[in-house]
């Protein structure tokens, strides 16, 4: 230390003293040696919890990967076990494995659905093919005259097939894309008034006894759709009551409008359809064992369709059981279907 410029006082580091009794010496060994022995109890305890972690988290990945490949492989009935240390735990590993089980049975239900489909429409289309091709064999072999009535027969067929084949291809363009829509200003009780003049005759020569039921008071409904689809839709469901309510029976076309949705009701007379089967109705080519489902005609793409064109319009479509004893359709439309706020405020 310095003051005023000379050295009042040092310090200096004093060197341990060494242990040089026995005694002092064993302690410190065993104090050593207490210290490495735990250690390497602690190295173990970290190595045994290290391992224990690693299968744990490796493991179910492991599964997954597992899993995952064996799916892509085309192994759609491939899941996961429910076990503790797999899809049944309760942390984000099992939330995982829980959603590649339910992937896995989404992509099985898929499969079997385009398989069902291709054989429902092979079917379809076999049924007009193998009428078509009976009847020109006849004529071809002289065994069925050339006339008016043969060329009426063939060309019914041609029809009926033509109409399939239109069905499929808006449903596949559908799958594809929206379905394309012409939103234009129109009225929809004048609509569905052309509608039911038009079946009217035919619905008299069934039996039935059609009505129109509109708000009361209200001379026109002004809305924004595509009268074609619109009209596509509301024939498809006038068409089936017509083939399959029995006779006499009846059928009502309601229409009312509440905050700016549209609602068309398409009610008939018995037969019903079982409560099991209400929400398959609009699968496509859907057939139940129903007393309607038996009824000869139809390709089972109807109401398969009118959900389409209600889907575009932003709408939805609905079955229930009829107060008259058959079955409701249920129709909801936006009035303004694909307007523009603004548009619609000037409306």
């Amino acid at each position: 230390m310095h003051a005023e410029g000379q050295v009042v006082a040092w310090a200096r580091m004093r060197p341990a003293p060494t242990v040089r009794t026995g005694a002092e010496a064993r302690f410190l060994r065993d104090q050593y040696a207490q210290m490495a022995a735990g250690a390497l109890v602690l190295i173990a305890l970290a190595l045994l919890t290290a391992t224990w972690l690693a299968r744990r988290w490796t493991q179910p990945l492991a599964a997954i990967q597992h899993a995952t490949q064996r799916l892509a492989q085309g192994e759609l009935t491939m899941r996961l076990p429910d076990e503790p240390s797999l899809a049944g735990r309760s942390d984000e590993i099992g939330d995982v494995m829980r959603n590649v089980n339910r992937m896995a049975e989404g992509l099985q239900q898929l499969e079997g659905a385009r398989r069902r489909w291709l054989a429902d429409i092979s079917h379809e289309l076999r049924t007009p093919l193998t009428v078509l091709r009976g009847d020109i064999e006849a004529l071809h072999e002289g065994v069925r005259p050339l006339g008016p009535e043969a060329v009426a027969v063939l060309h019914e067929e041609v029809l009926r097939l033509n109409r399939l084949v239109e069905d499929l291809h808006l449903l596949a363009i559908s799958d594809l894309q929206a379905l394309p829509c012409h939103m234009q200003p129109d009225d929809a009780l004048a609509l569905l008034a052309r509608l039911v003049r038009r079946y009217e005759r035919r619905a008299q020569e069934a039996g039935l006894n059609l009505q129109l039921q509109g708000p009361e008071g209200l001379a026109e409904l002004p809305v924004q759709w595509d009268a074609r689809r619109i009209e596509q839709m509301l024939s498809n469901l006038l068409e089936n009551s017509l083939r399959y309510t029995e006779a006499p029976g009846h059928l009502t076309l309601r229409l009312s409008m509440a905050a700016g949705l549209v609602t068309v009701d398409v009610e008939d007379s018995a037969p019903g359809v079982p409560a099991a089967m209400l929400p398959l109705l609009f699968e496509p080519l859907y057939r139940g064992d129903t007393a309607r489902a038996q009824q000869p005609g139809g390709s089972g793409l109807g109401l398969a369709i009118c959900a389409v064109i209600a889907k575009a319009h932003g709408g939805q479509v609905s079955a229930s059981a009829s107060a008259l004893g058959g079955l409701c359709i249920r129709v909801t439309l936006p009035q303004w279907a694909g307007a523009d706020p603004a548009a619609r405020s000037r409306t």
